[in-house]
């Protein structure tokens, strides 16, 4: 989990298998965790801005009250994945998979579904 200290900005976690990890409350910053295995993982009030997720398997992935302005999820398996109260302005979710997730509440504008 966070706290003082906790800090993975400009990270390369990309290809890791990182499946049930709790980030709670870590800067993740424009970090790249692109095809990284997530599934179950918790990014709950993580600071994403600009992070990238590019093909990452976050099935059940609970980024609950997360801010990730500008983050990159094209090509992502998201199902049931929890954005709620997430500000995910200006990111991509082209071709990500997304059925079941949960963006109640959540900041969308200017993001990318394509």
């Amino acid at each position: 989990g966070g706290g003082p200290c906790q800090d993975l900005i400009n990270a390369d976690l990309s290809g890791r298998n990182l499946e049930g990890v709790d980030f709670t409350g870590v800067n993740m910053d424009c970090a790249n965790l692109d095809r990284t295995r997530l599934k179950g993982a918790k990014f709950v009030g993580v600071s994403g801005d600009g992070a990238t997720f590019r093909s990452a398997d976050a099935l059940g992935v609970d980024f609950l009250e997360a801010a990730l302005v500008g983050a990159d999820f094209r090509g992502a398996d998201l199902r049931n994945a929890i954005f709620e109260a997430a500000v995910v302005e200006s990111s991509s979710f082209a071709s990500a998979k997304l059925a079941g997730s949960n963006f109640n509440e959540a900041v969308l504008s200017g993001s990318d579904f394509r």
